[in-house]
């Protein structure tokens, strides 16, 4: 999915180092705590930290990357809220912050920033008992750093560098934000980091080492194709239903892939006029490609097919074209669809980031490394500094869900809707595992994805007709393993298609520089409540239960 980053990306920049007064770090990452006296002749416990952000290279390498990490000292028992990090305010370099926390009922600290990084004073006293500690998390829109405090007095934090000159500007204007956290919490914070540091390690990453982190990490491999060349003669042969799968190799769409384990990303479907012009029509944005915003707004798109495919050929894009079956292509209202098309336009979003991939109530969804709480987390910190965005793509669907399955109100923010669904007994999970009823409307209309579209135009044009089902609840993959294309191909498909390819495939690839596998292609037939009860997972990505 394209979408899979727009919200990872609020997060990217908390890419750094989790780390510990007591014991090194996972990347040993700073130096051990040393004791100086301060101006006044106290003891001041130092550290310093170098941040280590990680390459995809070294991601790569690393065989327990992508490996759940064991949970000690009692994690097991935390709670939902207990994983919410406690905001006490922001350090800013003119004013002192003062407060209390769960261990050290007075604490105060203050930022100095130079050109060589930032350093944190901190002074702590009144303990609540003698075994007691604090575990803080010092937050910028640059890196993500924790210490535990056990001693009472002066402690000196020394944060090395600037990730980039937006960093250090931020900092000025928002200053650094401090939470405490549960001790428990800690292995959950660890988990977090590493999406974080994947998200980062990708976004620089060449296309190489893309490939490489997909062969060994996510056990994928792209096959070259014998030559690179785009299609635009199969244009005559395309009719009004068919379909295109789209997929790219960038940092996008790898950590879609971490999340999702798909090859196809995006989707769109072919039209024809009533005069026979060839129109691609999808719903994205136009913020993914540098092309004009079309009349109507981001969202719904119409393309002439020639353009359609220049735009994305000029973007690196491997697009196979799916052939309807011959009775459904006979069966389709291409009129119909048109219709559907002018009078439903809708903006694009990103509402159901987080609730398209999550199909049941545990954690069978996520990539093996990352956990509830960890997404829980996540969502609390991220809050600080993207608030807007986290309340439109998790809480304003968590809100529709609490509203239309149990008529409550409407809730803001993690620690308000965390509550009412502890109420409710209800986990973060299971609460967007719930369905979502493709007629409920959000502030900015009904909730769309590119696969949310084509299904509906697909049964504004005649198809699923005795199916009941969410249109919601289907992504780019499930849509291509529906048994809905031409199983004899060869009778359709130019020849042109099958002297591109190196491997023989029962749909033609028009563009692209590497072979788009799509997997359980046309294998799985339409059924009532189809692919909202699934779950997906590495190594081999298969949807399971079957029949799901």
């Amino acid at each position: 999915m394209k979408n899979i980053l727009n919200v990872l990306h609020l997060c990217r920049y908390i890419c750094a180092i989790i780390f510990s007064l007591e014991a090194k770090s996972p990347d040993n990452s700073f130096q051990r705590v040393k004791h100086a006296p301060s101006a006044k002749g106290e003891t001041v416990e130092e550290l310093e930290i170098t941040p280590h952000f990680l390459s995809l290279d070294e991601i790569t390498q690393d065989e327990s990357f992508m490996k759940r990490q064991e949970i000690s000292f009692g994690s097991e028992s935390v709670g939902p809220l207990d994983v919410v990090p406690e905001y006490k305010g922001s350090l800013r370099g003119d004013e002192s912050l003062e407060f209390s926390g769960s261990c050290f009922a007075e604490m105060n600290g203050e930022l100095e920033m130079d050109e060589g990084g930032m350093t944190i004073m901190l002074n702590s006293s009144k303990a609540r008992s003698a075994l007691c500690k604090e575990v803080l998390v010092f937050l910028t829109p640059g890196r993500l750093s924790s210490c535990a405090v056990i001693k009472k007095g002066m402690h000196k934090i020394r944060l090395k560098g600037w990730r980039d000159k937006k960093e250090k500007e931020l900092v000025k204007q928002e200053g650094v934000h401090c939470f405490v956290i549960n001790e428990g919490t800690v292995p959950f914070l660890k988990s977090a980091w590493k999406v974080f540091s994947l998200a980062s390690a990708a976004k620089k990453a060449n296309q190489t080492a893309l490939l490489e982190f997909e062969r060994q990490q996510l056990n994928m491999t792209f096959v070259g194709r014998d030559e690179n060349i785009v299609l635009y003669e199969v244009e005559p042969k395309i009719k009004s239903g068919d379909l295109l799968a789209c997929n790219i190799l960038s940092a996008t769409n790898v950590m879609g892939t971490v999340f999702y384990g798909a090859r196809v990303s995006h989707i769109a479907a072919c039209l024809r006029d009533k005069y026979g012009k060839l129109y691609v029509v999808e719903h994205t944005s136009s913020t993914f490609f540098n092309v004009p915003t079309p009349p109507w707004g981001n969202g719904f798109r119409k393309t002439p097919f020639k353009e359609w495919v220049s735009i994305y050929a000029a973007h690196n894009y491997s697009v196979a074209w799916l052939p309807l079956a011959p009775g459904l292509s006979k069966k389709f209202n291409s009129e119909a669809a048109w219709e559907w098309f002018e009078e439903n336009v809708q903006p694009f979003g990103m509402t159901r980031l987080f609730t398209l991939p999550v199909d049941n109530g545990g954690e069978k969804n996520l990539p093996h490394f990352l956990s509830e709480h960890s997404l829980t987390l996540v969502a609390a910190l991220a809050e600080r500094i993207k608030p807007a965005a986290i309340q439109e793509v998790l809480w304003e669907p968590i809100s529709m869900r609490l509203y239309q399955v149990y008529r409550q109100e409407p809730c803001s923010g993690v620690l308000e809707c965390l509550g009412r669904l502890s109420d409710l007994n209800l986990t973060l999970m299971e609460a967007l595992a719930i369905p979502e009823d493709e007629k409920w409307k959000y502030k900015n209309g009904e909730s769309y994805f590119c696969s949310t579209f084509v299904m509906k135009l697909l049964r504004a044009g005649g198809l699923f007709q005795s199916i009941k089902f969410n249109a919601t609840e289907l992504t780019p993959k499930d849509i291509c393993s529906l048994k809905i294309f031409d199983t004899h191909p060869k009778t359709r498909l130019p020849a042109v298609c099958h002297k591109t390819l190196n491997v023989s495939r029962p749909y033609c690839q028009i563009m692209g520089g590497y072979v788009l596998e799509v997997q359980d292609f046309n294998t799985i037939e339409p059924h009532n409540n189809m692919f909202s009860s699934c779950s997906a997972r590495d190594p081999d990505w298969h949807v399971w239960p079957d029949g799901c």
